[in-house]
């Protein structure tokens, strides 16, 4: 088995999509459901956007729960070359003793679990508490060091000299400079990541990874990242990345792509779409959505400015759910002006939840769609949804999964920052939809 840990909800369906392109089984859970009959599982812990205290205390718990609760699976983080007992003294002898006594992995845990090798999942521009779950992790796994690639070339987002450029802009110059959460105003990875001189080294494909501590990995072209990927296989590293680096990894495994297969036709009565996301993508779907005629149930404006405003609340839910009665897909949405955004978007995404929770439990949706990767791992935890297996890739990073306790819902997400293929933009204008129910 292979362990995947998460910062976010999107970014596990991701991953997980992409062991499913590979021929994996693959689950996404949100508390650690064992033992689990996937090849892939991944843990989305939520972390990204909460306190560096509380993201590492999650991250360790993640880690409690591989070693306490798997009767049947591996060693966190050991790689197969290694043998266990010369695994063990290679750490031990390598690193200070103060890290390797703070160890989660006790042996006993050594000898009884066999987790192929765990991947730590971060986002691909560099959000979030990422140092500090990096050395999280180190520390739990006793492992003195990590190698970090966020990059995803064919999307455009690459690291050169030490700059991350999105599309052949400096990220700086990008939408990513208007993140709610995380505005990121440098270029430079060390300042992205707020991280001192000597903390962290940005190195190029062509050089070693770092004895100790953290190595940032340039990466412009999927030949780079599979450089990368072949230097972790050569020594203990933790793997932090995100998903194109994942995917070199499974290659260097030996794993292939498999056939996709083909989305048989299945009526559904009803789709919702849950756009919690102020991205630039997210606006132009919701404005390609009205020019096409579609029903948008958009957060009405004066909650910008009440948000406590429990009438708007319910007229906002009794106009969703009126569109639900006479068409066929409806797009829930934020929907302000951007500068009513900027400092309340979390307020307002809580807002979204409450219409949305409250529509499905009192309506019969056969689809959801979630776009945003906080408003997605709310809803999932609201909805009490823990366990997800991916049952459909429509395009990198958007997964359709289904809900494995809750009567096999199908949820369909992406980060905020991808773009709804062009395949799922026709459906919400149609009368059927297509997903694979095997």
């Amino acid at each position: 088995m292979i362990v995947a840990i998460a910062d976010d909800l999107t970014g596990a369906a991701e991953i997980a999509a992409i062991g499913w392109r590979y021929g994996l089984r693959a689950e996404v859970h949100s508390q650690l459901d064992l033992p689990s009959t996937a090849d892939l599982v991944v843990i989305d812990t939520d972390s990204r956007n909460c306190p560096a205290k509380e993201a590492i205390k999650r991250v360790r718990n993640a880690i409690k729960s591989l070693v306490g609760q798997a009767s049947s699976l591996p060693i966190p983080g050991i790689l197969p070359q290694f043998p266990i007992r010369g695994l063990e003294a290679r750490m031990a002898g390598r690193m200070p003793a103060p890290l390797y006594k703070q160890s989660l992995i006790s042996k006993q845990a050594l000898k009884n679990y066999h987790i192929d090798w765990i991947y730590k999942k971060i986002d691909s521009v560099l959000r979030g508490n990422i140092l500090a779950e990096a050395e999280a992790m180190q520390k739990a796994m006793a492992i003195p060091r990590s190698l970090i690639v966020p990059c995803n070339p064919s999307l455009g987002r690459t690291i050169h000299n030490g700059k991350y450029s999105v599309q052949g802009r400096l990220i700086s110059e990008s939408d990513f400079r208007n993140d709610p959460h995380h505005p990121i105003t440098s270029s430079d990875v060390l300042e992205i990541l707020h991280a001192k001189r000597n903390q962290i080294e940005v190195r190029k494909p062509t050089q070693p990874v770092r004895k100790a501590g953290v190595t940032v990995g340039e990466a412009s072209s999927k030949a780079d990242l599979q450089m990368w990927a072949a230097k972790i296989w050569s020594a203990a590293i933790l793997p932090m990345g995100g998903a194109e680096f994942f995917a070199a990894l499974l290659e260097a495994r030996g794993f292939q792509l498999k056939d996709k297969p083909s989305a048989p036709a299945v009526n559904s009565s009803k789709r919702l779409f849950i756009c919690g996301s102020a991205s630039a993508s997210a606006q132009l779907f919701i404005s390609t959505a009205r020019t096409k005629g579609l029903a948008v149930s958009s957060m009405p404006l004066r909650m910008a400015h009440r948000l406590s405003d429990k009438k708007s609340l319910q007229e906002w839910k009794k106009k969703t759910q009126t569109a639900l009665r006479f068409n066929s897909a409806v797009i829930a949405a934020i929907d302000l002006p951007l500068q009513a955004k900027s400092k309340s978007m979390e307020k307002y995404s809580k807002q979204l939840l409450t219409v949305a929770g409250s529509i499905l439990e009192s309506e019969s949706i056969g689809q959801i769609f979630i776009e945003g990767g906080a408003t997605a791992s709310s809803l999932v935890r609201q909805m009490g949804w823990s366990s997800l297996s991916v049952v459909h890739e429509w395009a990198p990073g958007v997964a359709t999964m289904r809900v494995e306790n809750d009567g096999g819902q199908f949820i369909t997400i992406k980060p905020g920052s991808y773009q709804w293929p062009p395949e799922i933009v026709r459906l919400a204008a149609t009368e059927r939809i297509l997903f694979p129910v095997a």
